[in-house]
């Protein structure tokens, strides 16, 4: 989820009114941290974590999260976040398989009843007209690819995603690092995501932006390279340590066991233990 959604119904309650601003700014921290994950208000593990994690992932002390108070509570290793927006959780989801659904359909067979319907009614004036159109569409389409914008018509497939090796390539002509395209290839896949409102996102165009942006902040070049091959994902190298630690969470939750021993090698290597 993208947003902080509370009830304010919930910051005029009693729990939240009678505790104190420390507890008060704690418990929007988290909520912020469990809404970003949306792991249901429940950090798993959470009593393991060091204070620098604390820190650097919900950006609070871990002396403040042991306290007892009324906005939060502990399950043995556990913490659960109290007046965590379910409800909204489940209208994300629900919408966001909703619209998967949505792009995965294609009109084809439409078009093609379409076309069968009509095609014999039509006469040398009508061919004439939709042979001109074809070439302004044609025209049209030779722009859109210049520009790096996709026709109203066009409808993704898995074909259409451009590949790691393909990015490379683009980055070589572009002066653009190896080492950042895998990076962001592996990013926008498993995050951000190659569509946008139905059409392939215009990533070029993006990517050297991004890019541009990154090294004129001084993000870039890395500081020297974070340790590689070890046991875990060839994809997890690309991760940050927030990442690995919210696929420590899930795994965690569900007892896999082989994915969370994985998550603590590469955060030891990493020196976020």
């Amino acid at each position: 989820m993208q947003w902080l959604n509370l009830n304010i119904a919930t910051l005029d309650c009693e729990a939240f009114v009678f505790s104190t601003p420390v507890e008060q700014s704690v418990w929007l921290n988290m909520q912020r941290y469990c809404i970003g994950q949306e792991n249901g208000g429940v950090i798993t593990g959470a009593r393991t974590w060091t204070n620098r994690q604390w820190q650097q992932v919900v950006r609070v002390d871990r002396k403040d999260v042991l306290r007892e108070s009324r906005l939060w509570e502990w399950q043995a290793d556990d913490l659960r976040v109290k007046f965590y927006p379910h409800d909204s959780q489940l209208e994300v989801e629900a919408k966001r398989r909703g619209a998967t659904q949505r792009h995965s359909k294609r009109p084809a067979e439409h078009d093609a009843q379409h076309d069968a319907e009509h095609g014999a009614e039509h006469d040398a004036e009508q061919v004439a007209e939709r042979t001109g159109k074809e070439r302004e569409g044609k025209e049209r389409e030779k722009k859109g690819k210049e520009s790096g914008a996709l026709p109203r018509n066009f409808h993704l497939s898995e074909a259409d995603i451009p590949t790691s090796e393909q990015c490379l390539q683009w980055g070589r002509e572009a002066g653009v690092p190896e080492d950042w395209i895998r990076a962001k290839h592996t990013v926008t896949t498993g995050t951000h995501g190659w569509v946008r409102n139905g059409q392939l996102i215009q990533w070029q165009t993006l990517w050297r932006a991004w890019f541009e942006g990154d090294r004129a902040k001084g993000r870039w070049p890395k500081k020297p390279a974070q340790p590689t091959g070890g046991d875990w994902p060839a994809e997890w190298d690309a991760y940050d340590a927030e990442k690995v630690r919210g696929i420590a969470t899930g795994a965690a939750a569900s007892g896999e066991a082989t994915t969370l021993k994985k998550c603590r090698a590469w955060l030891a290597a990493h020196h976020e233990l």
